[in-house]
């Protein structure tokens, strides 16, 4: 079946988690973010954690398409951010980009993630939305699903946490 989505933690939970593990991180990650590189803190987060981001340029065609053959609501997946059918559905779109080409040297992300381990932290906003990253999260959960002991390392993640920002920015 693949790997299920759960959101365990409200908005507001994740945020309070986010905070507190970011009061500790010990590492950081240079990331070129509103016009400016910044350095951005990084932690170690349960995989389950993180949201896909919605609006996302990668899966909006897949998403209208999926909308109009199904009959989905029009904001289904805009309207979605918090809800678990349309973050699993986004999941779906997001493993077939995984494994496809478009990774290191046109091969496919999962299959990198799958010989190298992660090597680059997710990033998210305060309260785990995934800015840049969706496709390795995808590929990450499911490989963890496909053999948790072999990929035991995608039980907790890095994800470097940018700082707040309004809607817009994001």
């Amino acid at each position: 079946m693949g790997y299920v989505v759960d959101l365990i933690k409200p908005e507001s939970e994740r945020k309070a988690k986010i905070s507190l593990l970011k009061a500790d991180a010990k590492d950081s990650f240079p990331f070129f973010g509103l016009d400016k590189e910044e350095t951005l803190p990084v932690v170690l987060v349960p995989i389950s954690l993180p949201l896909y981001r919605m609006d996302n340029g990668r899966t909006q065609s897949e998403q209208l398409e999926m909308i109009a053959e199904e009959g989905l609501a029009t904001d289904f997946f805009t309207a979605g951010q918090e809800n678990r059918e349309a973050q699993q559905r986004q999941h779906d779109l997001l493993v077939e980009f995984a494994k496809d080409g478009g990774g290191e040297d046109g091969r496919a992300i999962r299959d990198v993630l799958e010989e190298q381990g992660q090597r680059e932290p997710l990033v998210i906003s305060v309260s785990g939305v995934v800015l840049n990253g969706n496709r390795r999260l995808a590929a990450m959960r499911d490989l963890y699903e496909s053999n948790p002991t072999r990929f035991g390392s995608f039980a907790n993640i890095q994800v470097a946490v940018q700082p707040p920002r309004t809607r817009e920015q994001e």
